[in-house]
């Protein structure tokens, strides 16, 4: 049987686009529930691009915000805004981590690496 290898490609590159898109709608999708169970709760804009870095909830009595993955950020601020690696880590640390957004401001993960 003969197969067409960049026809394959080409459907697995397809379905990795659509599994992504679906994935982004899931988290899209959860993360505007969280926002209608506390409004309060501070979201990074723009929302299209940031919610997907969304990993969770972190909690402390009376409060949730929302958490955000830092290797994500870095990844989408390169990926989708054009930014350099260097770039992108000096908006984060300024813009964004440096940033307070008030009492409901979200909180960012450095996840240990395991080897």
């Amino acid at each position: 049987m003969n197969y067409d290898m960049d026809e394959i490609e080409r459907k697995a590159d397809q379905y990795e686009i659509e599994r992504k898109r679906d994935s982004a709608k899931v988290i899209s999708d959860w993360v505007e529930r969280q926002a209608e169970y506390n409004p309060d709760m501070v979201r990074l804009e723009p929302r299209e691009y940031f919610d997907e870095c969304v990993i969770g909830t972190a909690h402390r009595i009376n409060l949730s915000v929302l958490c955000y993955d830092v290797i994500d950020i870095l990844l989408m601020l390169q990926n989708k805004m054009g930014m350099t690696g260097e770039e992108a880590e000096e908006h984060f640390q300024y813009n964004i981590e440096g940033s307070y957004m008030g009492e409901h401001s979200p909180v960012f993960l450095n996840q240990i690496i395991k080897g």
